[in-house]
């Protein structure tokens, strides 16, 4: 759920999940190697929404503080308006961004290029964030019933 919803954080929910259960079996169940490495899987996917959007602001040349807070601010405003799991907040954060960029350039193609960057880094933070929320589910499974 909370790979395709951005308010709810994936993979540190289903690592908590995880958690309470290695904790409440003593780690007997799910050991401390395979709870160490879901927690660092966690820690990738709870950080994907910053480092990938880093690099698509990074790639388009637009990588700044404040560029930063209008993709969150504009994919918040989305996500509040269009009601629609990922395409409000990818429409929030491009227009966003798309209209942050003409405001201070007066150039549509290069405001254009930025947005697209920017729905390409938060479409890979939704897949990263999917991926690793399998891949927690799978070791806590894979400890759980194998």
């Amino acid at each position: 759920l909370g790979a395709f919803i951005p308010v709810v954080p994936g993979p540190a929910a289903v690592w908590a999940i995880a958690l309470v259960y290695a904790a409440a079996t003593q780690f007997t169940v799910v050991d401390i190697p395979t709870t160490i490495f879901m927690t660092v899987l966690m820690l990738v996917g709870s950080t994907a929404d910053t480092w990938t959007r880093a690099i698509g602001l990074r790639a388009e040349g637009q990588l700044t503080c404040g560029m930063y807070a209008i993709t969150t601010v504009g994919a918040i405003v989305g996500t509040v308006l269009i009601p629609i799991p990922v395409l409000g907040t990818l429409l929030g954060a491009g227009i966003a961004v798309a209209g942050t960029v003409w405001f201070q350039e007066k150039d549509w193609q290069h405001a254009l290029t930025v947005a697209r960057g920017v729905v390409l880094a938060w479409l890979a933070t939704f897949f990263v964030e999917f991926l690793i929320c399998l891949s927690i589910l799978g070791l806590f499974v894979r400890a759980v019933w194998f």
